[in-house]
């Protein structure tokens, strides 16, 4: 039976440090966490059009053009705001907003959870923010959490037309490191992911009281008997990419 979505994970911020050209892809900088979410909202823009001829409609086209992304956050720290809005900060540690301040491009990543322990993955590749919009309540009888909310426009970018990228972990198509490695870097499209100690075939199970260092088998999945170094006993262990990974985590 496949999962329903019943929440929404971290959101993730990735600043563009060189933009794209239309020949060039862009290159961003290491993904950070935005803040906890409470609630992320993606709404569609579309470029239309029609035509009509002989009295009749000969065609229509509705193309996807970007996206309006509204964050509501449990808190985003200053520093986020700063680096994310563009904000000048004075010695005193006093953020200014003007309207001369100029937002980064930059791409956003979060994960929508199902009620089956799968994800929906995200990443929206290029837009900016524009500055927050809170409300602040008076303390009363009942404690009333507030919160932020920020919104920002994400266009297509040049060099490739891409709007977003977006994986469904359900799919067993997809490899392991897809998923494990999606907020370690804005994915790139058409990229060949990594094998991960899970994707590959599996020849032998060997149990060992510590790793060989001399002929391994990279099909072989190693079982530990004892304590090695500060790998415990009774996990399982494979060579990939010539250095080792845990196996079935």
């Amino acid at each position: 039976m496949e999962g329903y979505f019943d929440g929404v994970l971290d959101l993730y911020y990735a600043k563009m440090t060189t933009e794209e050209t239309a020949t060039t892809a862009p290159v961003y900088g290491a993904p950070k966490v935005l803040a906890k979410s409470i609630e992320v909202t993606i709404t569609p823009a579309y470029r239309e059009g029609k035509q009509y001829a002989s009295n009749a409609l000969t065609r229509s086209k509705k193309k996807i053009d970007s996206y309006a992304v509204k964050f509501n956050g449990d808190k985003i720290p200053y520093a986020v705001l700063k680096d994310i809005l563009g904000r000048v900060e004075d010695a005193n540690g006093v953020q200014a907003i003007k309207g001369s301040n100029q937002p980064p491009k930059l791409a956003v990543g979060f994960a929508c959870t199902l009620d089956d322990g799968t994800k929906e993955l995200w990443w929206i590749f290029k837009g900016e923010f524009a500055e927050i919009s809170k409300t602040a309540k008076t303390d009363g009888e009942k404690i009333e959490y507030q919160t932020q909310t920020i919104e920002g426009v994400f266009v297509r970018r040049m060099n490739d037309d891409a709007l977003a990228a977006v994986v469904d972990t359900a799919n067993s198509a997809v490899p392991v490191s897809v998923e494990s490695n999606w907020f370690s870097a804005v994915y790139a499209i058409g990229s060949t992911a990594a094998p991960s100690a899970d994707d590959l075939p599996i020849g032998a199970v060997v149990a060992v009281a510590a790793l060989p260092t001399a002929g391994i088998s990279n099909t072989t999945v190693y079982v530990l008997t004892a304590t090695d170094g500060a790998r415990a006993a009774g996990t399982m262990w494979r060579r990939v990419s010539d250095a080792w990974a845990q196996y079935g985590v």
